[in-house]
């Protein structure tokens, strides 16, 4: 650009500044700033639980049985409790009142399943529990629950723990 067709733009307001090529140059900065404090992220909440698709199946064979062999095994029937234990306790303080667990254990279950006797149940008292209900329901102690077991009376009532 030429100097006059310059001077004529900046005298019609046109530029409020000269080109970036005669701008002058940024000072150096010798010392560096204090960074900015990082924001304080949200506190975290966990996200809401879902039932694995496999889960909300209705055959619980399909849902719980983890390695696809036709029966469910202490493992994968302890995995599936565990699962319905958090999606049962909302404040995530590791236990059962009376109102969490009412969808699965009610009456005597809940008192039997409550070995501290403290009116709530623990993570490690459900699965306790599970785990006696898991025997219960397998009369052959083959160590699995096959089709049968899981439509006897006991193998309902664990099923009931699951869901």
């Amino acid at each position: 650009m030429s100097k006059q067709m310059l001077a004529a733009l900046m005298a019609l307001g046109a530029l409020a500044a000269p080109p970036p090529a005669l701008a002058e140059p940024a000072p150096v900065l010798l010392a560096q700033a204090t960074p900015a404090p990082m924001p304080t992220p949200p506190p975290l909440t966990p996200p809401p639980l879902t039932r694995r698709p496999e889960e909300l199946q209705a055959d619980p064979m399909r849902a719980y049985d983890i390695d696809k062999d036709g029966t469910l095994d202490l493992a994968e029937v302890k995995s599936a409790a565990a699962a319905r234990f958090d999606e049962l306790n909302p404040d995530q303080d590791d236990t059962l009142d009376e109102r969490e667990a009412a969808p699965v254990l009610q009456g005597e279950a809940l008192r039997t399943a409550n070995a501290s006797r403290t009116g709530k149940v623990t993570k490690a008292e459900y699965l306790a529990y599970v785990e006696r209900m898991f025997l219960q329901a397998n009369p052959d102690k083959d160590g699995t629950l096959d089709r049968a077991e899981m439509a006897s009376p006991a193998g309902q009532a664990l099923l009931r723990l699951l869901r």
